[in-house]
Parts: C-alpha cells; structure tokens; sequence
C-alpha cells in the first residue's frame, strides 16, 4: 500500500519518511502503543464505564498541546462541543466514581482501582498528545505514518513486551487465574480470524484519522472521537441484540449534538475564510485595475505630448 500510494525521491522515504520527519514518526509509534497498553491497562483494573470516561478526556489535551507545540487558537465553538461531548459520554458509561456503584459490579479494590485510573489518565494525556504530532507530520502521506506505527508496534513494542512477560512468568511472577494466556487467540481459527478482520478495520480506521487529524485542526479534529461511542452502540445493538437504556439514549443524543455543532462550527470558520479570500482577491483585482488605468492615462498624456511636439 505505502509503494503504491506514496510517491517519494526514494525507496526509503516511502515507508519511513524523510529525514526530516523521521523522528516524530518514531515519537508517534511510541506513543501510539503507549496509549493501547495504558487504555488495555486501566481496563484490566477498573470498570469499562470508568475508563472509557476518563479515557475520552483526551481531546482535552489535545487543545492544550496544540496551542502550546502548534500556537492553534481554540474557537469558543469547541469547549461547547467538547462539555456536550464529555456529559454525553458521562450519561452513557456511567462512572462509578460520578454516579456510585449501584449498578455496577464493583470486584476490584481501592488500590487496583486507583491503578486503573493512572492508567486510563496517562492513556487521555497520550492519547491527546497524538493529533499534534500527526498535524507535525502532515507533509508526509498517511501510509507512511501508518507504517512507522505499525512496523514498530509488530517488529519492536509488542515483541519486547511479550518478551517481559514471559520473563516475569517465567521467573516467579504467576498471571491471574481469570487472564488468557499470550498465544491463547491464536489457537482458535475463529479468533484467529476475527483478530485478522480486526487489523483490516484498525488499519482502516487509523488511516482515515491520520488523514483527517493531517488536513484538520487538532483539537477540533480530536473531538469527533466522540462519534465512535453511538456507532459502538449501534453496531450492539444490530450484532447483539443489547438496547440502550434511555440515559444512554440521551447521552448519545448529546455526543452527536456534540459533532454535528463541532462540524457547524468548521463550516461556518471556512465560510468566513472563504469571504475573506474572496473580498482580498477582490481588493487585489481593483489595485490592479486603478494601476492599468494610472498606466494607460500616464499613455495617452505621452502620446497627447508627443502629437503636440
């Protein structure tokens, strides 16, 4: 894909990029892993609705480190997209640590839960950190980011971890009763499967982000992630048969109130840029017009001059 799409002075520019951008493709990969073992973490450690919540505080960063690495200014659009955004998603999960634990299976301690929450915060703080680093890197073709990450999570990241963790089984450290083993999915051809459609999608997925997040402000791009949570429910809904409650149903309403005026808003800001445009080329078009005119009067006085001589 990198080889057909990516047109490049060399081979080696295509799949890692120019020199130039080369370590913030790096940086990327690394924090992208970053963020999938943190968010796989707090999962592992709190309840999903907890850290889906805390998790999606993300685009909060991302407006933070945009201003500060990018000097993006943030229109006063975004923060009210962003509290419908974040209310939305508190109605839809439910924190335990917002609404209590009625209704919740609580089986994890204070302890494993306050891991849980570091995780899942320093999941949001990466998580937030990506956006900026893909708008960095927009002169490079969203192929060869998505190589880099992927390269470096398959042949780098995920063997050394998987290394770590045989080690500490190995030597002493014994895995939870309840956890599947590392090689467990790809003993079954039906997981195997379902891992490999998996990738296809999550390629895809990312893909489409990196594009968007390369042609789009960071913290207004970051906060359609929002979108993702009312398809999940739908893909549910039609795979499961599992029907929201109706606080999730209007959580879910405000999340997509939350996109359609974070979209409004950027339609609106590139309708006045275009305006702008527009009345400077017109300005533009007079200046040049009084200057042909100036020339041709200055013209017509010479030839005046030189028919009187």
């Amino acid at each position: 894909a990198v080889y057909a799409f990516v047109s490049a002075p060399s081979t080696v520019a295509q799949f890692f990029g120019e020199s130039r951008h080369r370590p913030i493709l790096l940086l990327r990969a690394g924090l992208y892993w970053s963020f999938l073992s943190l968010f796989w973490g707090s999962l592992a450690h709190m309840p999903v609705g907890d850290a889906t919540a805390l998790v999606y505080c993300a685009p909060l960063f991302t407006a933070f480190f945009a201003w500060l690495l990018l000097g993006e200014k943030v229109q006063p659009s975004y923060f009210g997209s962003l509290t419908l955004n974040l209310v939305g998603v508190g109605l839809i999960t439910r924190p335990a640590f917002l609404f209590g634990d009625s209704g919740t299976d609580r089986t994890v301690s204070i302890a494993e839960y306050n891991i849980g929450a570091i995780f899942a915060c320093g999941s949001a703080v990466v998580g937030g950190l990506l956006p900026v680093l893909v708008r960095k890197s927009k002169e490079c073709h969203w192929a060869t980011v998505e190589h880099v990450t992927d390269l470096c999570s398959s042949a780098i990241f995920t063997p050394v971890a998987l290394a770590v963790i045989t080690l500490r089984q190995k030597y002493g450290v014994a895995p939870d009763d309840d956890a599947p083993g590392i090689w467990d999915g790809l003993q079954d051809p039906t997981k195997l499967l379902l891992l490999l459609l998996l990738s296809v999608l999550g390629f895809a997925g990312l893909g489409l982000q990196t594009y968007g997040y390369q042609r789009e402000r960071a913290a207004r791009a970051s906060a359609m992630n929002f979108l993702e949570i009312p398809f999940s429910y739908v893909l549910q809904y039609l795979l499961f048969g599992d029907v929201l409650s109706p606080i999730q149903g209007l959580g879910t309403l405000l999340v997509i109130s939350g996109g359609l005026l974070n979209l409004f808003a950027d339609v609106q800001t590139s309708g006045e840029g275009s305006g702008l445009l527009q009345s400077t080329d017109c300005e533009s078009c007079e200046m040049s017009y009084g200057s042909i005119s100036t020339t041709k009067s200055s013209k017509n006085r010479e030839e005046k001059i030189t028919l009187v001589a």
